[in-house]
């Protein structure tokens, strides 16, 4: 019985020994085209630079406002139409709508998706047989990241989607695809192909949003930055927040407008929380503008919540609507003060742990000098050979195990950090051992 089962352990050792080649080999395509995106990008950025990073935060925010406030998520049509005006990307469309019709949105989206992911495999491929010249892919691929992966995602998503929707109040696809005026069937033939394509396209920017979303600012940046190690994990959240803004309305009319404001709440409780306990940024004023962001974001979940759930007459609903909308600034304020606070209280840690050490180096110099020898370095002390040989025996360093140990530490390199799934080995700023 042992010979007949030699042949299948060799079969699954080698299925086993395939799938590892396959994992280290697209572990090695995301890590080369991360460090592409982000070589030479710094967050240390002058005034201008960080004023136009907070005002493509603000555009951001302001699509949310205006796909939140939609009736999926229990508001009126008239709150709806009053929230599309404060969102600068909703007045440009609506204006370039006048010369073209809405499906060319949804060509325009999907062209872009579709050059994002042939200028990725072509910069992992040029990357892989280091013959990338020039700097044109890295430069689409980084607008493209900038643009419909992050900034303008909510309205990419919702331009995507446009096959899909019958509640728009637009000219739906099934009159571009038969001709003339014809019922929203998604799913009958042949619009089912069309919305099996979409389908696809949608999942691969979710994917690659959420992959640069994490990865991003995982690299380079992570040696310039202590915090910047955490800014993935945070912005990862929040496009989560936003997919599950834009999925979620197709199944208020299954689960109920009250229960899918209540999921996506969750979403937005989760990423104030992360926000708040990170401080992912290393520019303060980003990291309490974005503190602010995602606690009106949070308010309007909520807000949702409320609409969705009370009753009554049009125009007592519409009074509370407004009565909530006007609250969304002082949720912003609230939200940035509630960053700002957490700041303090870090630096207030900070500066205990540093009187602390400051201390206890004083108490071992005093103890060393008592002592006539020096066991803890100072401030330009130079050790003889002799306290050297001391120390080293004292911390085993002399040891082969502690040697290979230091060594196998010094070259770790970028690639090892950026997989480096424990916690306590992710460092922000490089030492003297790497």
């Amino acid at each position: 019985r042992d010979l007949c089962t030699l042949p299948l352990v060799g079969e699954f050792d080698g299925s086993a020994a395939r799938m590892q080649a396959s994992m280290k080999a697209t572990k090695d395509q995301v890590f080369s085209l991360m460090y592409s995106l982000s070589d030479g990008s710094n967050q240390n950025l002058r005034a201008t630079r960080r004023a136009w990073g907070l005002f493509t935060i603000t555009i951001e925010l302001l699509q949310v406002v205006r796909v939140i406030t939609q009736p999926g998520y229990g508001w009126t049509d008239e709150t709806q139409s009053t929230s599309h005006w404060f969102d600068l990307v909703a007045v440009v469309r609506d204006q370039v709508r006048q010369w073209v019709p809405f499906v060319c949105f949804y060509i325009l989206a999907a062209l872009l998706v579709i050059v994002a992911v042939f200028d990725s495999v072509f910069i992992i491929k040029m990357t892989r047989d280091g013959v990338l010249n020039g700097v044109w892919p890295l430069k689409i691929l980084r607008f493209l990241v900038a643009t419909i992966l992050t900034t303008l995602f909510t309205t990419t998503l919702e331009w995507l989607l446009y096959p899909l929707d019958c509640r728009l109040d637009e000219v739906n696809m099934a009159y571009w695809l038969h001709g003339g005026s014809s019922a929203c069937v998604p799913w009958e033939m042949p619009d089912a192909f069309l919305s099996v394509f979409t389908i696809l396209v949608v999942l691969v920017l979710t994917v690659l949003a959420m992959v640069v979303s994490l990865f991003a600012f995982e690299l380079n940046p992570i040696t310039r930055g202590s915090r910047v190690v955490n800014t993935g994990r945070v912005e990862l959240v929040w496009t989560s927040f936003k997919v599950a803004l834009g999925l979620l309305p197709f199944l208020s009319p299954i689960i109920t407008p009250i229960a899918v404001s209540i999921v996506l709440s969750l979403f937005a409780a989760r990423a104030v929380w992360d926000h708040t306990l990170r401080l992912p940024f290393q520019s303060k004023s980003c990291n309490i503008f974005r503190g602010g962001v995602h606690a009106a974001a949070l308010w309007l979940c909520l807000a949702s919540v409320g609409v969705s759930a009370v009753g009554g007459s049009y125009t007592e609903k519409q009074g509370m609507q407004w009565a909530l909308l006007g609250l969304v600034p002082i949720a912003f304020l609230a939200g940035a003060a509630g960053v700002l606070l957490r700041m303090r209280i870090v630096r207030r840690f900070i500066n205990i742990l540093r009187a602390e050490y400051d201390r206890s180096l004083a108490d071992a110099e005093a103890s060393s000098d008592s002592e006539g020898m020096s066991a803890w370095p100072r401030k330009g002390a130079v050790h003889t050979p002799k306290v050297q040989k001391s120390l080293a025996q004292d911390t085993n360093l002399s040891s082969p195990s502690a040697i290979s140990a230091v060594e196998t530490h010094r070259m770790r390199t970028g690639y090892d950090k950026f997989f480096d799934t424990a916690w306590k080995d992710r460092r922000g700023v490089r030492t003297s051992a790497d």
